[in-house]
């Protein structure tokens, strides 16, 4: 069976539809840039590869938890192995590929064709067989796929491609123009980290580089014009990021000494940053950026709103109250177990009620950005019910599970009553247990206590784990009561559990996930 290509435009693509950072063949996160340098290791080395891949598969699944649509190169089906391990014709895959395929067939994931007209058309560089393989077997339980490209014209899409091909190299040959405090917005956009005076000194140092270094970036982009009309690149890092001394350093991911090379770890995410907002603003959406990487901002370009006619003016102002949304959206979206997820798990993610209403308000604001104002309270309450229902999802699907394969847990209730504690299982006969002991209780006593015992018995052993069991003051009762009014608070309480899972289980649950 054939795959059928249809081709949209950028106009069709959802407002908030994004384009994962991560993906690009040459991410690479600070703390594996500084291995690599220290090492002189290389992409293929184990420790790189295997961080690599967990940083990448994390991003990734940042970008489909919370973006409603996510554009991908095609390139990447084949050739990225974290996307096309989620998808491949496996035994112990099917529930992952089987998500994966309706994600494709809904339009959440929308192939980027570049300059080709139809998905099954083999990139123009060298394969990776096992992506080739899979890659097909996906084709064959796919009767259509949705993919993006600039026109349906040959021509005209060929034209768009150009222009977006100089406007990266024509970013950089303006650099030399660029003004030390856009240089100085820069170094602080590419630097990571929180302020403090080392990191304001910092600043400095990589501001003064930049305004040393913009003179010779100028004049390599030149002899690139002059030598085949572009600079790309694979031309800055052949000059400023990667060695000369070794062949093919550049696929392979030889980088030059830091303390040889002042900031080349900057200069590299400058590069990058450049050439995957390029793909972005071409299609008028967003990059969606990797934690503690530089965002669009980082690239400084200076906005005058006091020039142009009016209707340009709004445009500008749109734009950069979008942009500025989007950065600030994506810094805040980071729950730490995101890098556990699978593809499945993301399906199930998108379908809980709380995805429709913050993807509604996400769209109101990127639609309408000059309404803006009168939409914030409601996403930032959207996306919190969200993220609390991920967070509710996550610990019922993927912790419980896992504690209660390993561990036996009991649950017991205590009262203490004039000094005296009252400690049973968590079933109906606590209940009574409770009554025959209050029985002996005087008229009165000095307050009470109820408490929640939680213990874990590993499988097959017989002692509490010490370290993961906790108790938790339910209430703390300090005033006279009456024995009367005990028995009585008893008895609501049984008689609630009768009807339903008694609220403190449920209490329980929130303890556990915090």
């Amino acid at each position: 069976m054939s795959t059928k290509t249809a081709i949209i435009l950028p106009d069709k693509l959802e407002a908030g539809a994004v384009i994962p950072q991560c993906l690009d063949n040459q991410f690479v996160p600070d703390n594996i840039f500084s291995y690599m340098v220290d090492k002189n290791a290389p992409y293929s080395d184990e420790q790189v590869q295997s961080s690599r891949t967990e940083a990448t598969r994390t991003e990734l699944n940042r970008a489909l938890v919370y973006a409603p649509q996510t554009v991908i190169n095609r390139a990447f089906l084949w050739n990225n192995r974290v996307l096309y391990s989620s998808y491949k014709d496996e035994k112990d895959n099917q529930n992952n590929r089987q998500a994966f395929i309706t994600l494709i067939k809904d339009g959440t994931i929308v192939p980027y064709l570049h300059d080709k007209s139809n998905i099954e058309d083999e990139p123009n560089f060298d394969l990776d067989e096992d992506g080739v393989r899979t890659f097909k077997s996906l084709l064959r339980d796919v009767d259509k796929i949705n993919c993006v490209r600039f026109a349906i014209d040959d021509d005209k899409n060929k034209s768009a491609i150009q222009l977006m091909t100089h406007k990266f190299h024509e970013y950089f040959l303006g650099f030399v123009a660029r003004p030390v405090s856009l240089l100085k917005q820069t170094a602080d956009g590419l630097l990571p980290g929180r302020d403090s005076k080392e990191r304001r000194e910092k600043v400095d140092l990589l501001t003064s580089e930049l305004n040393t270094w913009k003179r010779q970036l100028h004049d390599v982009v030149l002899t690139q014009i002059d030598k085949k009309g572009t600079a790309t690149r694979n031309d800055f890092y052949q000059e400023f990021v990667c060695r000369k001394d070794i062949p093919n350093s550049i696929p392979q991911g030889y980088f030059l000494d830091p303390t040889t090379s002042p900031f080349v770890c900057e200069k590299k995410k400058l590069f990058d940053l450049r050439y995957n907002i390029n793909l972005a603003d071409s299609l008028k959406r967003y990059v969606f950026t990797p934690s503690e990487m530089p965002m669009r901002s980082a690239l400084a370009v200076d906005v005058d709103l006091g020039v142009g006619k009016g209707d340009e003016m709004i445009d500008i102002l749109s734009n950069n109250i979008r942009h500025t949304f989007v950065e600030g959206t994506q810094q805040a979206l980071n729950l730490p177990y995101l890098k556990d997820l699978e593809i499945q798990d993301i399906y199930e993610l998108r379908l809980l009620p709380g995805w429709g209403e913050y993807i509604k308000i996400q769209r109101e604001i990127l639609e309408k950005p000059l309404d803006s104002l009168q939409h914030l309270d409601a996403f930032t309450k959207a996306l919190e019910v969200y993220n609390t229902q991920v967070a509710d999802w996550y610990y019922k699907q993927k912790r419980l599970p896992v504690i209660e394969k390993k561990y036996n847990m009991i649950v017991r209730m205590a009262i203490k009553v004039a000094g005296v504690w009252i400690a049973h299982n968590l079933t109906g006969n606590f209940y009574a247990a409770a009554l025959a002991a209050l029985i002996d209780l005087p008229d009165s006593a000095l307050g009470y206590t109820v408490s929640l015992l939680v213990d874990f018995i590993p499988v097959g052993r017989d002692e509490v784990d010490r370290q993961l069991g906790y108790s938790l003051d339910i209430v703390n009762y300090e005033a006279n009561v009456t024995k009367a009014s005990l028995i009585q608070l008893v008895r609501k309480a049984e008689e609630a559990f009768k009807k339903e899972t008694p609220p403190v289980v449920k209490d329980l649950a929130n303890q556990s996930k915090s």
